[in-house]
Order: structure tokens, then sequence, then C-alpha cells
């Protein structure tokens, strides 16, 4: 009987499952954190190449304004830009591919650097792309859709990241991000719409109807990245033009555009756009 038992028996009884609950709990605590320190560094590593990426995306967005303001105008604008946009596309590009590569050389990839990998893979054919701008081969509106489709690729990987953490704080700094470099694209193709219109100072029924789309993509975008940032975080919305300033609004408000298309060079849209995409 327990009772019965010498006192050293009873005792080493009495507290033995109490030290192997609290050895186990410690353990597990233990497995637990490092399990979650491991998790942060791979997010870690993923969130630098996600903002690789998004300087790359910001790269590309700039030379899909130039190849269509180049191909728009027969080859008669921007010739010097569209150089630069390369240049700068390329610069970021070798960055991006450079991350991949040397993390490639460690510990094994994670299912965000793969899947940012094949993006990278599919621009293999930027270089022939670029070629059939050069000798205006490619209509406008193909030029624009391809940037569109990578820039559009990286975007929705970059959104995936944010799932990847359990942590609110850190989940809504990564939807933030992803929700601002949405942001931007919508302001970039708003951009290159009516740069084309201005060139040709005229705008299409569709074009019109892409505008009044986007329009309502930006606000919806602006309300969920207001949504998720504060302060603190450090990332916030570039600032509402008032409405009535807006040339854009104007253009989807204005029964004659003639003297509007008239009264805005391309030189100052497209500054104007620049400004508010760096905002």
């Amino acid at each position: 009987r327990f009772d019965k038992l010498p006192l050293a028996a009873r005792a080493f009884l009495t507290f033995t499952p109490l030290f192997i609950a609290v050895a186990w709990m410690s353990l597990a605590n233990g497995l637990t954190l490092f399990q979650t320190a491991q998790n942060l560094e791979l997010l870690e590593k993923d969130t630098q190449r996600a903002v690789d990426a998004g300087f790359l995306v910001g790269a590309l967005q700039n030379e899909r304004a130039a190849s269509s303001i180049y191909v728009e105008s027969r080859g008669q604008l921007h010739s010097q830009k569209l150089q630069e946009a390369r240049e700068n596309t390329n610069r970021k590009l070798a960055i991006l591919t450079t991350a991949l590569t040397d993390t490639a050389k460690g510990t094994s990839a994670s299912n965000f650097e793969q899947n940012l990998k094949q993006r990278v893979k599919a621009l293999t054919r930027l270089q022939h792309y670029r070629q059939r701008v050069d000798s205006l081969s490619a209509p406008s509106a193909e030029a624009r859709n391809y940037f569109t489709l990578h820039v559009d690729g990286f975007n929705e990987l970059i959104s995936s990241l944010s799932e990847q953490t359990s942590l609110n704080h850190i989940g809504r700094k990564l939807r933030a991000y992803f929700l601002l470099n949405r942001l931007k694209e919508l302001v970039g193709r708003e951009r290159v719409i009516i740069s084309g219109a201005l060139i040709n100072q005229r705008l299409t029924e569709s074009q019109l109807y892409e505008l009044t789309f986007n329009a309502g993509r930006q606000f919806s975008a602006r309300m969920m990245l207001d949504i998720q940032t504060e302060s603190r975080n450090g990332l916030h919305a570039p600032p509402i033009i008032p409405e009535g300033i807006r040339f854009s609004d104007q253009l989807m408000k204005s029964p004659n555009l003639a003297p509007l298309l008239q009264s805005m060079s391309l030189q100052e849209w497209i500054t104007l756009q620049d400004q508010h995409i760096a905002q």
C-alpha cells in the first residue's frame, strides 16, 4: 500500500509525474518556439524576396508605359525613356534572380520562392518581345497586355505571402504591402490608357469603359488599404486627389472630350501620374 511505502518511494511516486509533466510542457513549448522561430525566419526571407519582386513590378510598369507610348506614337516619342526603363528592368530582374540563386545554395526553397522562380522564368522571352516593340510589329494594346500579365502574376504571388503567418500584425502588414502595390498598378494602368488618348486626341468607348471600371477598382483597393494600415505600419494609401481636379475623372464625366484632351500635354500627364505612383 502507498502509505506503507518508504518516505523516499512515496516522494518519488508523488512528485515524479509532476516533474515529467513540467519537463514535457517545457519540451513542447521549446519545440513550439523553435518551430515559430524557423517559420519567422523563413517568412523574413520570403518577405525580402517579395520586396525585390515589388521593385521589379515597378520597373515593369514603367517599361510598359514607355513601350505603349513608343508604339502608340509609331516610334516618335519616348525612345530614350524606353531604353532607360529597360535598363532599370534589367537591374531589378538581375537583383531578384541573384537573390533567388543565392538562396538555392542554402536550405531548400519555400513554396513562395519556387513560385517566384517560375514567375521570373516566364520573363525569359522579354528580350524577344522588346524586339517586337522596337520594330513596331506589336500593337499598343498587346504591348500593354504583355507587361500587365507579368505584373499581375507577381502581384498575385505577393498577395499569397500574408497567408503564411498566423501572426495578425505581420499578416496585416503583408496584406497592406500587396494592396499598396495593387493600387499603384491600377494608377499605372490609368496612366497608359490616358497617355494613348492624349497621343491620338481621342478616347474610345472601350477605353472610357476601362477607365470607369479601373476607377472603381482603385476606390475598392484604397478602402481595403485604409482598413489594413495604421500609423505604426508605415504604409499608407496615396492621398486622394480632389475629384474636381482629377483629369481622369473629368474625362469620364465630360460630354465633350476634345477640349479636355487638348488642355493636357502628354508630358504633364505622365509627370502627374509618376508623382502619384511614387507617393
